[in-house]
């Protein structure tokens, strides 16, 4: 009724609590990441879209296609819905816009709710388009051999590499 989304009501939220977090004397707001699982991958994604603090990126099991996660399997919740985004772009053209910024994608092998064959078909536009934006170097896939869950493999280290220094 107010123009809004939980999306956008979410999103906001986080950038609050980041203001706040960066303003703690042990956060160096220059060193900041950022994950999430599922709902939690949406949040990742559209916060580091919205706020360009986040210097690294990892989306856990939310890679599909809108076409097969949204309407073959009826795969989300209301708090990852954009009206009118899917006919404007699908979610790897928005995953593709944090190039360059390094980012890490985990996709289960046998996750009932993003399978992994459109998990990867989405996967593969995004590293097409950190590749034409000279930087798929800062692009990594974690794919384990779980369901819908954290993979962890490559989490630790990725974080390091890209958030060492200070």
């Amino acid at each position: 009724m107010l123009g809004m989304t939980s999306l956008s009501i979410n999103v906001a939220h986080g950038q609050a609590a980041t203001d706040f977090a960066c303003g703690l004397p042990h956060v160096d707001p220059d060193r900041l990441g950022l994950m999430g699982l599922s709902g939690g991958g949406t949040m990742a994604l559209w916060s580091a879209l919205c706020d360009g603090r986040f210097k690294a990126v990892e989306i856990i099991c939310y890679s599909d296609l809108w076409a097969h996660f949204g309407f073959r399997d009826l795969n989300y919740c209301g708090m990852q819905v954009a009206p009118g985004l899917f006919a404007l772009v699908d979610l790897p053209d928005l995953q593709g816009l944090l190039a360059p910024r390094p980012l890490l994608v985990d996709i289960g092998a046998y996750d009932s709710c993003f399978k992994v064959e459109t998990a990867m078909s989405c996967f593969e536009r995004v590293a097409a388009i950190y590749a034409a934006a000279g930087a798929a170097d800062r692009l990594e896939l974690d794919p384990f051999p779980g369901e819908h869950a954290w993979g962890g493999n490559k989490s630790a280290a990725f974080f390091g590499a890209h958030l060492a220094g200070g």
